[in-house]
């Protein structure tokens, strides 16, 4: 990779942490799972960074057990009855998740509850629904904590330097270039699939193809929903509020 791209992510990378001390703390677990991933996975030790961002080893490595439990009965969330999909006990150090849950859903659930772990050491008995990304909520430690999920499941600096690869971008663009690309056909067509901002994150986070080249989609490569993909590239600046508008 060039210098220049490397020192555009190396500057992006120190403001985001600079901005938000969440980013920050989720880096620090990234940095100690790959610090420690000689005694952290013995079967099979990761090679890349990438491969250690696993939020049920993370929280073994803060000293919680994490177990399957199919009886973890239901809760009411904002005026409805809902499965409960995950339990953080931090007095008995113990994390119970849902079997009843998808990969993706699984593993944004079980980040979530790291989130909790981490921020959140005063919190007792919690239960969570089933989560696959970020939802609107009033409660600001649920935010927090879906938040944590999101910054650690798809690390900043891999987030862009995944995109840049795949796109060559610093920041999407709705152009002419970017609709040859995604293969949109022309201004009219696209104007009507890409209207707002998250209509070109969710393009962007889903696509398996640009400008003639295929490649795993960024929600595949990072194991999460394509929602939740596409809020995390507009946390990290990828995709800004004026992306969808069109640049002549």
């Amino acid at each position: 990779m060039e210098s220049a791209v490397v020192d555009n992510i190396e500057k992006r990378l120190a403001t985001l942490r600079s901005a938000s001390t969440i980013e920050a703390r989720a880096h620090e677990v990234h940095l100690e799972l790959w610090n420690n991933r000689y005694d952290l996975f013995v079967d099979k030790v990761p090679s890349h960074p990438l491969e250690s961002v696993e939020p049920a080893v993370a929280l073994s490595m803060k000293g919680f057990r994490v177990v399957t439990d199919p009886c973890l009965g239901e809760m009411w969330n904002e005026g409805r009855r809902v499965r409960v999909a995950g339990v953080v006990d931090q007095d008995a150090r113990l994390v119970k998740i849902s079997p009843n849950l998808d990969g993706q859903e699984r593993r944004f659930t079980t980040g979530h509850e790291l989130g909790h772990v981490v921020e959140h050491p005063g919190m007792t008995l919690h239960r969570d629904r089933a989560l696959s990304g970020h939802m609107p909520r009033k409660d600001n430690m649920e935010r927090e904590a879906d938040l944590f999920s999101s910054c650690f499941l798809m690390p900043a600096r891999h987030v862009l330097n995944e995109f840049y690869a795949r796109f060559g971008m610093h920041v999407f663009r709705m152009n002419e270039d970017t609709a040859f690309g995604f293969l949109l056909g022309n201004y009219q067509g696209c104007r009507k699939k890409i209207k707002l901002q998250r209509d070109a994150s969710i393009l962007s986070a889903t696509a398996s193809h640009f400008m003639g080249r295929h490649f795993l989609p960024l929600n595949q490569f990072f194991g999460v929903s394509p929602v939740a993909m596409a809020i995390r590239l507009e946390e990290v600046g990828l995709v800004e509020p004026d992306s969808a508008k069109w640049v002549r």
